[in-house]
């Protein structure tokens, strides 16, 4: 074998490994790719039950509102018969 015929031998050696190497690449950029896209779908799940407990959060204060609103009507309407009764 002569010197360019393994000088030929090596470069394509050598393309083999740079094909082989720019593959390997394509696959992990593509795998890296995939694991993006199941990070967007957790972030936006995460998201969304956020949002949802915002929502629940807020119809707890209104609820707890309210009853405070009616815990103080029910004291205030009884001072009045209280007050009576002391009377009598």
């Amino acid at each position: 074998m002569t010197a360019t015929h393994r000088r030929r031998g090596g470069a394509v050696a050598g393309r083999h490994v740079r094909g082989s190497a720019t593959q390997d690449s394509v696959v992990a950029i593509k795998q890296i790719g995939g694991t993006i896209g199941r990070i967007s779908e957790i972030a936006t799940t995460i998201a969304a039950a956020i949002e949802e407990q915002g929502t629940a959060t807020q119809e707890i204060s209104r609820n707890v509102q309210q009853a405070a609103a009616g815990t103080t009507r029910v004291a205030l309407d009884h001072v009045p018969i209280t007050r009576d009764r002391n009377m009598v």
